[in-house]
């Protein structure tokens, strides 16, 4: 078969691919029920394959390394090849995106390169999330009424933290999903399910669904597991793919917000943190192998800049929502809270005291 009758035969299947889906979606006519069903699985299993997952470990909050990378197929008008760790977000082609902003002495830019967000880069707030900003919904029938209720009560209470950090033009509605496990049998097959990475967790979030999945051993427990999963899918939605310190800080800030300044200091005296240029380089494998440790030093960081340096956080989050798939490295973070790294080292140690 000749070069042309090949790409002739390939031009006809595709056609008829595009006939046979686009009729189908509308409902024009059924498929036979075989071909159905393989669609459907076929469907369910990129689903799974493009997760994004977050875990917490029964023993603490101890996250499994990331499933293996999946070759993503680039788009059909451009070659363009996804990050692996961030599907849901696509890399433009430099010359079809322009960026504008306002600088510090409000002169306004325009460049085909994205702005370099520093300590004076002004950021506007909606100080008060909305109601609405924030929703709730439970998938499935486990866990108690007043377990869910105060799940829903604590992640409420998480606006009051987003709404004094997160820049206003991230913010749009969220429905954070959650399912209950009460039963350890029932959580296991769910959660094996989803990855054959996560064993020995409590929680985990995946972002293919967008749904914060949790074994409640406890009230306690359950409650907690789940404001830190909720919040790693309220950061996804507004903020992207993150540097993993800031997005566990965070998420590990949200659980014990409504605690106030004082309490949340007061739980990092006495604790051996990491120093900051080893937690801002970690590795997925620090992070398993010495992980109390990490989410500790994070938890830490993020604190002392939303109760001292608030603006500074703000700006953090900013670069990472606009730094596309990549994360916020060591020079960056200096470059925005206008540290070096042992300053600002130096200046979570002396609040801790």
């Amino acid at each position: 078969m000749g070069i042309k009758t090949k790409a002739g035969v390939v031009v006809v299947l595709i056609a008829a691919n595009t006939y046979l889906v686009s009729h189908y979606a509308q409902g024009q006519f059924p498929l036979p029920a075989w071909l159905d069903r393989f669609m459907l699985e076929a469907q369910q299993k990129l689903s799974q394959g493009i997760d994004e997952i977050s875990a917490r470990v029964s023993t603490g909050d101890r996250p499994l390394p990331p499933p293996e990378n999946i070759e993503a197929l680039p788009a059909v008008e451009e070659l363009t090849v996804l990050h692996p760790a961030c599907l849901d977000k696509r890399m433009a082609t430099p010359t079809k995106r322009i960026y504008t902003w306002k600088d510090s002495q409000g002169i306004q830019h325009i460049s085909d390169k994205p702005r370099r967000i520093d300590d004076g880069t002004p950021v506007e707030l909606v100080t008060e999330l909305p109601p609405e900003a924030i929703s709730v919904n439970f998938l499935g029938l486990q866990g108690s009424y007043a377990l869910k209720q105060s799940i829903i009560n604590q992640v409420k209470a998480s606006r009051k933290l987003y709404g004094q950090v997160v820049p206003a033009s991230l913010i749009k509605p969220i429905t954070v999903n959650l399912r209950l496990f009460t039963s350890q049998s029932g959580y296991a097959r769910y959660r094996d399910q989803a990855s054959s990475q996560l064993k020995n967790t409590q929680g985990f979030y995946r972002s293919g669904t967008n749904e914060s999945v949790v074994w409640v051993q406890s009230d306690v427990q359950g409650e907690k597991t789940a404001v830190h999963e909720a919040m790693h899918g309220i950061n996804r939605h507004w903020i992207g793919q993150m540097a993993k310190w800031l997005n566990e800080g965070v998420a590990e800030l949200a659980e014990n917000i409504q605690a106030g300044h004082r309490r949340n200091r007061s739980q990092f005296k006495g604790e051996s943190l990491l120093p900051l240029h080893r937690l801002l380089n970690a590795t997925p494998g620090d992070w398993t192998t010495r992980t109390s440790v990490h989410y500790l030093t994070a938890n830490a960081l993020v604190s002392y800049l939303y109760f001292t340096e608030r603006t500074t956080l703000t700006r953090l989050l900013l670069a990472e929502a606009e730094n596309g798939c990549e994360t916020l490295t060591q020079q960056e973070v200096e470059r925005i809270t206008g540290y070096t790294v042992h300053q600002l080292d130096a200046a979570l140690r002396h609040w801790i005291k």
